[in-house]
């Protein structure tokens, strides 16, 4: 391990750390850390970005959503408070750090955290509906809506890590749209207006 993380530190030349939009200098400080466990951060990320996305799906539930719960051990999760800060979330722990709470606020740290550019091109915040339509003898499908994972100030993704259960609880909001971009949940849509 210590001649794979020299190799990685000494190295000529530098990976592509950028990957597109997402911020080089703070992927670089936790890539290097990450040389062995980076991918199995982005699995667990990954996870807790794939139980969000099937929230997303046909369901007619908007609002909050029924949690997301992940075991996760404390060394994986200590790096993924450091990219969630490092991109723009907040970070509180308990009087005795029993319990430590990251909040995503802004819709831009969330799609940095949950970059496609991290996860080949697959987008966990956003899917988009098609209804399938009988036309001329073939069926064509046509844009019916969208279904988004909304971040702001009232509607934050929040991930409370238990230190004791080595738990992480992911909670987030859902919004529905409908074909002309109308919210489906009128009283979601005030509460994330009103901030």
């Amino acid at each position: 391990m210590l001649d794979r993380m020299k190799l990685v530190r000494f190295a000529e030349d530098k990976p592509n750390y950028s990957m597109r939009s997402l911020d080089p200098v703070l992927e670089e400080l936790t890539g290097n850390k990450l040389e062995l466990v980076g991918p199995m951060l982005d699995g667990f990320i990954r996870k807790i970005g794939s139980e969000m996305s099937a929230n997303l799906g046909r369901s007619r539930m908007t609002g909050l959503m029924t949690p997301v719960v992940l075991f996760m051990p404390f060394q994986i999760f200590k790096q993924l408070w450091a990219i969630v800060q490092g991109h723009g979330g907040n970070a509180e722990t308990s009087q005795y750090g029993e319990r430590i709470t990251l909040k995503i606020s802004r819709p831009q740290t969330a799609a940095m955290v949950w970059a496609p550019a991290r996860f080949s091109g697959e987008n966990f915040l956003a899917k988009r509906h098609f209804e399938k339509i009988p036309e001329n003898g073939r069926v064509i499908q046509h844009y019916n809506g969208k279904s988004l994972v909304v971040v702001t100030q009232a509607t934050p993704i929040q991930m409370d890590f238990c230190v004791k259960q080595q738990q992480v609880k992911t909670t987030f909001y859902v919004q529905r749209y409908d074909r002309n971009d109308f919210a489906k949940d009128a009283t979601l849509q005030k509460m994330m207006n009103e901030v």
